[in-house]
């Protein structure tokens, strides 16, 4: 299906709110310390921070798949959001304006059986004030249908 976020106040799905909290961790890797059998050199933990929250996330897990318009957790919104976009160039959709496309295709393979994957289309963004910046509204602009295998 489509990737769409609900509008409003508080994140009430659990998915979303698992989602909303690896950009405010900040780290690619979210456990830190790591657990002592992890094989993570703790010396290059730098490279696995997070410095802006990317506009699709991809996490592959066990858990069920999904595809989801995730607003950005206030606190860090405010740290982590690119430069606001002029009134002219931002979407009429609100739920749209500050938030990024989380997924979780689930695991290619099971076991002996099938998976899945994840298939994402993305439309070109409409140009802002025409000096060639893009508008990051990618949950507006996304499409991403988990296919199972």
């Amino acid at each position: 299906g489509e990737a769409r976020g609900g509008g409003g106040g508080g994140v009430h799905d659990r998915m979303t709110r698992l989602a909303q909290h690896l950009p405010g961790q900040q780290s690619a890797y979210p456990l830190f310390p790591p657990n002592k059998t992890a094989c993570l050199d703790a010396s290059l933990a730098a490279h696995l921070t997070l410095d802006v929250t990317p506009d699709v996330l991809l996490l592959p897990s066990d858990l069920n798949p999904f595809a989801k318009v995730v607003p950005r957790a206030p606190e860090y919104a405010a740290a982590t959001s690119a430069p606001a976009l002029p009134a002219a160039a931002a979407s009429s959709s609100a739920e749209f304006e500050d938030s990024f496309v989380a997924i979780n295709p689930g695991r290619i393979a099971k076991g002996n059986a099938g998976g899945g994957f994840a298939l994402v289309r993305i439309a070109e963004g409409a140009l802002a004030g025409g000096n060639g910046t893009h508008a990051h509204n990618v949950g507006a602009r996304a499409r991403v249908d988990i296919v199972r295998v």
